[in-house]
């Protein structure tokens, strides 16, 4: 076992480093653990054909450091992989941020011994390391949900996940299939529609894909935006979605109801929002997430738009959404309704010809042989809590975290958990991280953490948790804000609906950055009130005064 560390960090993604970069200002002796070879998280392992971020570059990075704003310069208004990792990487090497990481180790147990408040961390090849305290930086949407398929195993063609999508795969002149239709099933179809001998598409539920209008950023452009960074950052804040109105908007909050306006105005509001592309029809109106008759609204238009795009009716049907538009994630996409109308494509709604298993030629689907020599899986995450979970993790009692969360998942503000002292979560389920900009939550995550460890060391303890009733009233809080909306009424991976055997309970914080920094803010007020503060000394783990 190594010396003790004051902090170990789990992923480096951009939470993940910048927690590092807090901790390394801060001279603790931290040292990160990626299972990757390279820093990045998501855009390390994300590296499907068209895989790219759907909220604009310029907000979709830093803020921390002016002049990194300043200094990089984005290609496009959404940011391809590759530059995303550029990004990464640049970052890593900037700050000085590679000494302190440990590429190519997976942790595979964490475990709390109460009598020393310690954290013994054990990796895929046995190493022990010893931490006073931990922080997972594992990912909102990182472990993938996996098919299971009878006969796949006897399948002899290529498996690939988009979510860890192998090196030196050729699909040129290849029949592939892909099975789902969420962002990046929607971003690899358009890809490979271009370059395989045939695609087949198996849909379940189809999703509102809103054209990206993705272009280059040109010099007059990013100089402009560079000079208003810090006015932009602050409308960021102040938005419900965390994203810049960079395309076509002076205000980020929608100023009318739907219905408050008449139908002309309402169809130019939705035309400006299409033009624009991307998530902007988030910010069309203020109750599209509210009142059903409003969202219709909103539906009936891209539905229209749907129909525009599609040649035949029958597979424009298809591609319509049923549900309200916006309760599940919005897509961004390029050119991707089109895509049906090529000869080379094939769309399958495989609720009414389900896939009854692989075969070594391809898959049976409807009763009949899907030949294929590629079958990419686009079948989304086990979002929030999944890459948390691949982790034992035990804390009081050595109880696991997925015990904790076997009734339904619960955290303190998506950070902490009760009976899991010295466990910090960046990005954690029940935060708002995936419903807004997740570097600025992690940026704003990263300081709490930082100043709650100056807190211990000041007033000599060394140890932090959740108290159980605190946590159990943000998630009562977290319900709350989300029952009046139309998430609760959609199936989704927001509440992970995906995940067979998945408690039904609302993973995301919907009140907003402000709100969420300011019910942060009041929980570590008074000597962190909603914790319990201990020192190794009492070997109880009782409260004590501060």
């Amino acid at each position: 076992m190594n010396d003790e560390l004051e902090l170990a960090i789990i992923g480096a993604g951009f939470a993940g480093l910048h927690m590092l970069y807090r901790a390394v200002g801060s001279k603790r002796n931290v040292r990160l653990f990626e299972a990757g070879s390279s820093v990045g998280g998501t855009w390390h392992w994300n590296r499907y054909p068209g895989a790219r971020v759907d909220v604009e570059s310029m907000a979709y990075c830093y803020a921390f450091s002016p002049e990194l704003q300043q200094d990089w310069d984005w290609t496009e208004r959404y940011s391809p992989q590759p530059e995303l990792l550029r990004y990464a990487n640049h970052v890593a090497d900037r700050f000085g941020l590679r000494e302190h990481i440990q590429l190519d180790t997976r942790i595979v147990t964490a475990v709390f011994d109460e009598d020393r408040h310690r954290w013994t961390l054990t990796t895929q090849t046995g190493e022990r390391i010893l931490a006073r305290h931990c922080v997972l930086a594992t990912g909102l949407l990182h472990a993938p949900k996996r098919v299971q398929m009878r006969g796949l195993d006897s399948y002899r063609g290529i498996q690939a996940y988009t979510s860890q999508w192998p090196q030196g795969i050729d699909l040129a002149g290849k029949r592939v299939v892909v099975i789902g239709t969420g962002s990046s099933g929607i971003q690899t179809i358009s890809e490979v529609a271009k370059i395989a001998s045939h695609l087949t598409v198996l849909q379940r539920t189809p999703s509102y894909v809103i054209p990206a209008r993705n272009h280059v950023l040109d010099e007059d452009y990013l100089r402009q935006m560079k000079a208003r960074y810090e006015e932009l950052r602050l409308r960021q804040f102040e938005s419900m979605g965390g994203f810049f109105p960079l395309a076509f908007l002076d205000d980020p909050h929608p100023k009318f109801n739907a219905l408050e306006v008449s139908p002309e105005q309402r169809k130019a509001i939705y035309d400006a929002n299409w033009a624009a592309g991307g998530l902007s029809f988030y910010t069309a109106f203020k109750d599209l997430l509210l009142d059903p008759a409003a969202n219709e609204t909103c539906a009936d238009y891209v539905r229209s738009r749907i129909r525009e795009a599609v040649n035949d009716p029958a597979t424009a049907d298809k591609l319509t959404p049923r549900y309200p538009i916006l309760a599940r994630r919005l897509c961004a996409g390029t050119g991707y309704y089109e895509v049906y109308n090529q000869a080379n494509v094939d769309l399958v709604d495989v609720n009414a010809s389900p896939i009854e298993g692989a075969v070594p030629e391809g898959l049976m689907v409807g009763g009949k042989l899907l030949a294929c020599d590629i079958i990419i899986f686009a079948t989304g995450f086990d979002a929030l809590t999944g890459a948390i979970e691949k982790i034992d993790v035990r804390g009081r009692g050595g109880r696991t975290i997925k015990a904790h969360w076997a009734e339904g998942v619960s955290t303190y503000a998506g950070m902490m958990c009760a009976g899991f002292p010295n466990l910090m979560m960046m990005n954690g389920p029940s935060s708002p991280s995936a419903f807004w900009a997740p570097i600025q939550i992690a940026e704003y995550q990263a300081g709490w953490i930082e100043r709650c460890l100056n807190h211990l060391a000041r007033t000599g303890l060394d140890c932090i948790e959740a108290r159980p009733e605190c946590e159990a009233q943000w998630m009562q809080t977290v319900e709350q804000i989300a029952a009046p909306t139309l998430f609760a009424q959609v199936k989704s991976w927001y509440f992970g609906d995906n995940i067979p055997n998945k408690k039904h309970r609302m993973l995301v914080y919907l009140g907003g950055y402000a709100a969420y920094c300011a019910e942060c803010e009041h929980g570590a007020a008074d000597g962190y009130q909603n914790f319990k503060l201990s020192a190794v000394e009492s070997r109880a783990a009782v409260a004590v005064a501060v």
